[in-house]
C-alpha cells in the first residue's frame, strides 16, 4: 500500500474502482443493446466472429490447426458501420474513467496516478481539508509583538514564534524520519489551530493520513461507538486513530472531561507510542495543568514524549482582522 494509508482506507479506495468497472461494464452494454438495434450488420459481424472463433477451438482441440483466426477484418467492418451510423468507432469498447490503469489502480504493478489522487482526495475528506486554503506562508509573525517577555527575559515573542514556525516546518520536512509528538500549549487566538492545520494540508499533501478531530469531538464520537446500541457499526473508522501517520486532537481541555475521556486519552497516547505513530496535541492548558485536569499518568506521557511548543502574545485574531485576512486561531 502507498504510505499512509490503512487497510480501510485502502479497501476503500479499491471498493472505488470495482464500482468504475461494474458502471464501465454496464454503460457498454447499453451501448451495445442501442447500437444493435439500429445497425443490424453489427449482429451479423459479432455472430461470425464467434463462429469463427469457436471453429477455431474445436480445430485446435481435435489435433489440427491451432493458429489464432484474423478477426481484424470484421473489427474494421464493425468499426465503418459505427462511424457510418453516426457512432463514435469507439462506441462499442470499454469506457474506463482512467483509461491507463483501465480502473485497476494499478500499471504494471506499480499504483497508478489515479491511485494517488483518490488517495489525497479521501485523505482531504477526513481531515476536512479540501476546501481549506490554510498555508505556511499565511502564518505572519507580525501579528506577534517584538518586544521581550520580561526585563529578565530579552527573548522577544515574535522571536518564540519564529521558533515555533521553525519547529513545524522542521516536523513536516523530516516526518518520515520521525516519531516525534508535539504539544501546542497557550491562549486561545494565537494560532495553534492554524498552525495545526497547515501541518495537516501538508501532510496530506505528500500522502500521509492525517486525522484530525478537535478534542470534544473526538470523545464524543468514540462515546457514540463505545455505548451505542447499535453495537460497532463505526468500529471499522477506530482504526485511523490507531494507525493513521498523524493524529491531531485540537483544543484538548475543552471537552466534558471524565474518567472515560482520561480512559480513551491513555489508550491512545499509549497505542500510538507502541505503533510509532505521531500525534499533535494543541490546548489552552499550559504543561503544568495536563496532571490536576486528567492524571499523572497522561501528563507525564505528554511532557516525556512530546516536544512543547508554547504560543505567546495577546489574541492575534484582531489584529488579523485589521489586516484584511482570514482569521484563524
Amino acid at each position: 500500500m502507498i504510505m499512509g494509508l490503512t487497510n480501510s482506507q485502502y479497501n476503500r479506495i479499491m471498493r472505488e474502482y470495482s464500482a468504475r468497472q461494474l458502471k464501465a461494464s454496464r454503460e457498454l452494454q447499453a451501448r451495445k443493446e442501442e447500437a444493435y438495434r439500429a445497425i443490424p450488420l453489427l449482429g451479423q459481424l459479432s455472430a461470425q466472429t464467434a463462429s469463427s472463433a469457436v471453429a477455431a477451438v474445436r480445430s485446435c482441440l481435435f489435433g489440427q490447426d491451432c493458429s489464432v483466426p484474423d478477426f481484424s477484418s470484421n473489427e474494421k467492418k464493425r468499426r465503418s458501420a459505427l462511424v457510418e451510423a453516426g457512432y463514435p468507432a469507439d462506441y462499442l469498447e470499454m469506457h474506463y474513467t482512467c483509461p491507463d490503469c483501465q480502473d485497476t489502480g494499478y500499471i504494471g504493478g506499480e499504483k497508478c496516478h489515479c491511485f494517488r489522487k483518490l488517495a489525497l482526495e479521501l485523505f482531504y475528506e477526513q481531515t476536512d481539508l479540501a476546501d481549506d486554503a490554510v498555508d505556511f506562508s499565511q502564518f505572519s509573525l507580525a501579528h506577534y509583538p517584538d518586544e521581550p517577555f520580561s526585563a529578565a527575559n530579552p527573548k522577544t515573542i515574535r522571536e518564540q514564534m519564529a521558533v515555533v514556525l521553525a519547529a513545524c516546518l522542521q516536523f513536516v520536512r523530516e516526518f518520515d524520519h520521525s516519531d516525534r509528538n508535539l504539544l501546542f500549549f497557550g491562549k486561545a487566538g494565537l494560532g495553534k489551530t492554524f498552525l495545526s492545520r497547515c501541518i495537516a494540508k501538508e501532510l496530506t499533501q505528500s500522502l500521509h493520513s492525517v486525522v484530525y478531530y478537535s478534542s470534544p469531538d473526538l470523545f464524543s464520537f468514540l462515546a457514540d461507538i463505545t455505548f451505542s446500541k447499535k453495537g460497532t457499526t463505526h468500529s471499522s473508522d477506530l482504526t485511523f486513530i490507531t494507525e493513521c501517520d498523524l493524529l491531531i486532537i485540537d483544543d484538548l481541555g475543552t471537552e466534558l472531561t471524565n474518567d472515560f475521556v482520561r480512559s480513551m486519552l491513555f489508550n491512545i497516547l499509549t497505542d500510538r507510542k507502541t505503533a510509532g505513530k505521531s500525534t499533535l496535541i494543541s490546548t489552552n492548558l499550559e504543561p503544568s495543568e495536563l496532571a490536576p485536569v486528567y492524571n499523572d499518568r497522561i501528563s507525564s506521557r505528554i511532557t516525556s514524549g512530546f516536544k512543547m511548543l508554547g504560543f505567546y502574545g495577546n489574541d492575534i485574531r484582531n489584529s488579523i482582522a485589521l489586516s484584511g485576512a482570514t482569521p484563524r486561531t
